[in-house]
């Protein structure tokens, strides 16, 4: 089956997923989010940021945090 996705597609399929652990600091170094620890643990994807990747760089962040 080939599915058609917009570069918004790609974006919000990565928002729909957050990192493990191993994965938060290279992530966080590459400027796509931020990780708020503590009581109630949440993480925030960089919009802007998310915006400047390729539909390829998305597509790859997006397989990598599949398999988390």
């Amino acid at each position: 089956m080939t599915v058609e996705l917009t570069h918004q597609d790609l974006i919000n399929l990565v928002k729909g997923r957050s990192p493990g652990y191993e994965k938060m600091d290279e992530i966080i170094k590459r400027g796509l989010g931020t990780y708020i620890g503590g009581f109630a643990d949440e993480w925030r994807w960089d919009n802007f940021a998310l915006n400047k990747l390729t539909d390829e760089e998305l597509y790859e962040l997006y397989k990598s945090l599949r398999h988390e």
